[in-house]
């Protein structure tokens, strides 16, 4: 990895020797800002700025951050050097994610005039990790989810009901989490029980809930009494409910819904469980009730039918 240490002593060894005044750019006008100012969804710029930041350790060997590596001095050698280490670290979808947060952040550089085009063009010039590995995660069993809800349903509180109806919804709809949290109340009808979600891509599809959920949303709706802003939202002491439009810190995040199921996993005696494995198994139960491939690939969203292909869980 001789080309990253060259990187790491030559351009951050010294931060103040790079002139940070008149070469890094600030706030909105940082290239990394305005990169990630252009994804799609909170999901994908969260997930593009992790790339950003782990690129950035790479290629200092641990001496800079997204916003103050000059984006704009990498070169061919560093790029490839970036891709070989990425290739040590991850497995190659991983990588080619972040391989693809790097040519993104070299482009907005060019086109904000910060890197000649021959420059940026040769940096770019970094072809993707080839191969594939078997994705993880396995088919929750129903009886897996009935203990779940059963636990939810035995605290008797409006955190059991928000966290049935979340369980309910990503496994009878296959949603991620990312999207389970941006859903909001003019998204959803109560006339059809269909939901309006947000995927991957900026692009939008129409689910409907299945019966259990709906009685599961139904419940939760009686705590919630508000038919405005976050179906879903964390709850404070007291009972108190937040409201996303109100403060940062009223964000039901995605991260939240993980810590929930898996905390509602361990009081049901579930092991070995992901909260992404509710989605696998509502593509495995998809197939298996013999919805062909298409249709599955368009209620889970994904873009590729290979994809959801790899979702399969049937054994």
């Amino acid at each position: 990895m001789d080309n990253v240490e060259i990187l790491a002593n030559e351009q951050t060894q010294g931060l103040s020797q790079l002139r940070p005044i008149l070469a890094i750019p600030q706030g909105s006008d940082h290239p990394a800002h305005v990169y990630l100012s252009n994804r799609g969804t909170p999901a994908a710029r969260r997930s593009m700025k992790t790339a950003l930041e782990m690129i950035a350790d790479i290629a200092t060997n641990g001496r800079a951050n997204m916003e103050n590596l000059p984006w704009w001095n990498l070169r061919y050698q560093h790029t490839h050097a970036i891709r070989a280490r990425l290739l040590e670290l991850h497995a190659p979808a991983t990588a080619n994610q972040r391989l693809s947060a790097l040519r993104g952040i070299l482009k907005t550089c060019w086109r904000m005039g910060l890197m000649k085009e021959d420059d940026y063009r040769h940096a770019v010039d970094v072809p993707n990790v080839k191969g594939s590995r078997e994705m993880p995660g396995r088919r929750v069993t129903e009886l897996e989810v009935m203990e779940m809800f059963k636990v939810c349903q035995e605290a008797g509180d409006a955190r059991g009901a928000r966290d049935a109806a979340l369980i309910a919804v990503l496994y009878g709809c296959g949603l991620r989490r990312a999207e389970v949290v941006s859903m909001d109340w003019q998204d959803f009808s109560v006339q059809d029980h269909s939901i309006v979600i947000l995927g991957k891509g900026n692009k939008e599809r129409k689910l409907y809930l299945p019966s259990g959920a709906v009685k599961a949303v139904d419940e939760w709706f009686s705590y919630r009494n508000k038919r405005c802003g976050a179906v879903f939202c964390p709850i404070r002491k007291g009972g108190k409910f937040a409201d996303r439009k109100l403060t940062d810190q009223a964000v039901l995040t995605d991260q939240a819904v993980l810590d929930i199921l898996r905390k509602r996993a361990l009081q049901a005696g579930i092991e070995n469980f992901s909260p992404h494995d509710l989605r696998r198994s509502f593509i495995s139960q998809m197939l298996d009730s013999g919805v062909d491939l298409a249709t599955v690939q368009k209620l889970a969203g994904h873009s590729d039918p290979k994809t959801t292909s790899r979702y399969d869980r049937r054994g």
